[in-house]
């Protein structure tokens, strides 16, 4: 593969619908309003980009680091792995990790854009309420440890704490 190397582009509106940004670097890079709906940005270097009102709907962000990033009004709908993306110190978005859950180490994240919060647990994307639901049911296709009863407690754990954290940080603000 080729690795990409666009610091500082200025790629204001540009259609990146699905475009492989594997390992990209993209520091600094103007992508507001940008759409990067479906772009694989698994391990992309966005430190420091302008994301404003980008389409970020279904991207695949898993090590994607977007630390000082500007997130404002930016669309993460089902953004895929946002838990294991790095957002330290990105702003116009809120947002909490949770982890290690489980003997498998998982990490539960969770952000708040839009309507309201939105938990991200590997290939699942949701509402606490949907996400509580999908643990309840025994996370059907999902492939439970045999200690799921303990998993599924640090499930419930983890989502009432990410909620709290993101109640906190949003009367801080």
């Amino acid at each position: 593969y080729r690795l990409a190397r666009y610091r500082l582009a200025n790629l204001y509106r540009a259609n990146l619908y699905g475009a492989n940004l594997y390992r990209a670097e993209l520091q600094g890079a103007i992508l507001s309003r940008a759409n990067l709906y479906r772009a694989e940005l698994h391990r992309a270097t966005l430190s420091n980009a302008n994301l404003r009102n980008a389409n970020l709907r279904n991207a695949e962000l898993h090590g994607a680091s977007l630390s000082y990033a500007d997130l404002s009004g930016a669309d993460l709908s089902g953004a895929r792995n946002v838990e294991w993306c790095q957002l330290s110190q990105s702003t116009g978005i809120q947002w909490a990790h949770a982890g290690p859950v489980g003997t498998l180490g998982r990490t539960i994240a969770a952000t708040i854009f839009g309507a309201g919060i939105t938990i991200h647990a590997g290939c699942f994307t949701g509402t606490p309420t949907e996400f509580r639901e999908q643990v309840a049911a025994g996370g059907p296709g999902w492939a439970w440890p045999t200690d799921f009863e303990a998993l599924a407690d640090g499930c419930y754990a983890a989502v009432d704490f990410l909620e709290a954290q993101l109640r906190i940080k949003g009367t801080h603000q």
